[in-house]
């Protein structure tokens, strides 16, 4: 059985998990310890220990960073043999009111009108107390990805004016909220996504 030596994690399993950040624990090819990818063939014996087991590649890495930044040792597992999932063909935005990134253009948000908006968009299937988590800590999860890996944030283009799916609705906004990687390449930029994070757990 392996196990990472207590003295290069000093946070414990049991104190990580019991803590609040024992939630990040979402969801490649074997990114084992957040280190590079390693391919296992079926059948093969694989037996390791982990504080944290990610489930997915997707933006699950971003649990992976956030766990590893903490002191435990992460493993990230995905079935596919490309590490990002079906993330890793998306557009690449992320949806984060009130963020940093579009305040450093000049552009202001209002956390009533977003918690109005998010409120009608999540139908009665979240409760208050998550959807008050979504709108404080997204901020801070944007600004952590930033400083924990190369990936840099910028106010949407491939959006336009459609920050929000459904400018009609009160509290919504046209630009700003949505943010995606800083790229020269024209498309979607779900590969830098992936990409970015990738390398800030491999780092």
């Amino acid at each position: 059985m392996f196990e990472e030596d207590s003295g290069s994690h000093p946070m414990s399993r049991r104190r990580f998990l019991g803590g609040t950040a024992g939630a990040l624990a979402l969801g490649a090819t074997g990114l084992a310890a957040c280190t590079p990818a390693v391919e296992t063939s079926p059948g093969k014996p694989w037996d390791h220990e982990f504080d944290v087991v990610v489930i997915g590649s997707g933006t699950g890495l971003v649990a992976a960073l956030a766990a590893r930044v903490a002191g435990a040792a992460v493993v990230v597992l995905e079935k596919r043999k490309i590490i990002g999932g079906t993330t890793g063909h998306s557009g690449g935005v992320a949806w984060i009111p009130n963020n940093n990134v579009m305040k450093a253009e000049g552009l202001a948000d209002d956390r009533a009108k977003a918690m109005e908006y998010l409120t009608k968009l999540a139908g009665g299937q979240a409760t208050q107390e998550l959807l008050d988590a979504f709108l404080d800590a997204g901020p801070e999860m944007a600004d952590f990805v930033e400083a924990h890996s190369p990936l840099r944030w910028r106010v949407s283009k491939i959006l336009g004016n459609n920050a929000d799916y459904h400018p009609e609705w009160p509290g919504a906004m046209t630009r700003g909220r949505s943010i995606e990687p800083v790229t020269d390449r024209v498309g979607l930029y779900g590969p830098e996504l992936i990409g970015g994070l990738q390398k800030g757990c491999e780092d």
